[in-house]
């Protein structure tokens, strides 16, 4: 009796303690919530003690917000649970021909499933493996198998105003250079030309290039790539000051020709002629798979949600459906898997809006509250994807877009997070280990504030630092 007596005594002394851990976080976060940078935002939160399995604070935590890059955790989430845990991407590199000696009768067949990790290193890489197979002419064409992909390149409310921003990637069958290019201006004495030069270089590029060197430092150097046309083309205007250098990146438009010509001015540089032309074709018969370049999915998880890659988290939702239901990629597809996260996770699809993978569509529409769910979901049923999935995120202090924020000592490493942006929207999601080593999921969700995007970060990361310090 009294070993029971004091278990109880144990028990309510543990809950008491709990009880008042939680109301002193609380305390301090209505203190927060009460400041005048969200007089006129509408926020959301959510925070869950996974460890103790107790719920910390909520507010708002079921309305739906536009979450921004935060959806990457649902697109992440939904190809952790359903992909295969060693899952690579893959370009195939085929022929419809026969080897004969040193050439190739017949053409080679470059199809993927949208491997968006194709640059340099990869570039040449098909160079080595011919030359390896003895391979010094081609006497065909270069032909892009795009069957993966249907016709649809940005997703569903996408700011066409955006274009051609580096951000806002054309999606295909065939990707390089994570789908953007980088211009360089750079200039010399004033009196000389303006250098211009980009990456990756490709034969369709076209520069126009008016800027000229200014005596002064005044720096009125602009940059676009036109909108018409379906091509790419770069015009640079204004003025630079002498000795000084700039870049500019913007999305590459056509990524499956650009592919072609970069891939043969690479095969040309490698002394590996192709005879005939470069075509764009669909469902391309072959004969033979001559070698594949693979990217596997940890790499893809890892830039998609430490840099917030909007191609790759693109390219991974397309593959889901893929994988599932064959091609080609269509939305729909890969709809039905995360609405069966959804559904998994303890919710209803129905009660939100999916439209893209990335986060870049205004027509997405999720809770704090679901986010934290699917947190749960794979900390209490599957360690191992519930750390994959952390794994993948921004680290503070450390890695990714966290790495400038919650650097102090006490902070540094703390939070494993997702952070997102669109104009007067500003979320961060994730894991954090408080003072008493227990592990917390959280998420916060900022729209329609008219302030600064700093001042809403800072406010994020108070709320971090209370959870960090666990009272």
């Amino acid at each position: 009796m009294k070993k029971l007596r004091f278990a109880l005594l144990v028990l309510i002394v543990f809950v008491s303690a709990n009880f008042a851990q939680n109301a002193k976080i609380s305390s301090k976060i209505n203190k927060i919530l009460k400041s005048e940078i969200l007089k006129d935002a509408f926020i959301g939160i959510d925070i869950f003690n996974l460890t103790k399995n107790k719920p910390i604070f909520s507010f708002n935590n079921q309305k739906l917000f536009v979450p921004a890059s935060n959806q990457k955790i649902i697109t992440s989430a939904t190809a952790i649970n359903f992909l295969p845990q060693n899952y690579e991407f893959s370009t195939k590199f085929r022929t419809n021909g026969a080897i004969v000696d040193s050439v190739v009768i017949g053409d080679l067949i470059i199809k993927s499933d949208g491997n968006p990790n194709f640059g340099n290193e990869e570039f040449q890489s098909v160079a080595e493996n011919l030359k390896k197979m003895g391979i010094r002419k081609i006497k065909g064409n270069l032909v892009a198998d795009i069957s993966w992909n249907d016709s649809v390149y940005w997703g569903k409310g996408w700011m066409w105003d955006d274009n051609p921003s580096e951000y806002l990637p054309y999606f295909s069958s065939l990707n390089s250079y994570f789908g953007k290019m980088k211009v360089v201006v750079q200039s010399g004495s004033f009196g000389e030309k303006v250098q211009v030069t980009s990456e990756p270089k490709f034969e369709s590029l076209l520069i126009q290039n008016n800027a000229t060197i200014s005596i002064s430092d005044t720096n009125t150097l602009f940059v676009t790539r036109v909108f018409e046309g379906n091509r790419n083309k770069i015009i640079i205007s204004g003025k630079i000051p002498q000795n000084s250098v700039d870049d500019f990146e913007f999305n590459i438009e056509n990524p499956e020709q650009i592919f072609l010509e970069i891939l043969k001015e690479k095969l040309n540089s490698n002394s590996i002629k192709i005879e005939k032309e470069l075509k764009i074709e669909k469902n391309v018969p072959f004969i033979a798979d001559l070698f594949e370049i693979k990217t596997p999915i940890e790499f893809i998880l890892n830039r998609l949600n430490k840099k917030s890659d909007n191609l790759f988290a693109e390219i991974l939702l397309r593959e889901i459906g893929v994988y599932h239901f064959s091609e080609p990629a269509r939305f729909w597809k890969s709809q039905i898997l995360i609405d069966s996260l959804i559904t998994l996770s303890g919710n209803k699809p129905e009660n939100f809006t999916i439209a893209d993978g990335s986060g870049l569509s205004r027509y997405n529409l999720i809770s704090p509250k679901l986010i934290t769910d699917i947190f749960k979901y794979f900390y209490k049923n599957d360690r191992e994807k519930f750390n994959s999935l952390i794994n993948s995120f921004a680290v503070s202090g450390k890695i990714g877009t966290l790495k400038n924020r919650l650097n102090s000592k006490k902070n540094i490493g703390k939070v494993k997070g997702k952070t997102g942006s669109l104009t007067s929207v500003n979320s961060l999601s994730g894991i954090l280990t408080n003072s008493y080593g227990d592990e917390i999921a959280f998420s916060i969700i900022v729209n329609n504030y008219s302030g600064k995007d700093s001042d809403i970060r800072k406010l994020q990361d108070s709320i971090c630092k209370i959870l960090i310090k666990g009272k």
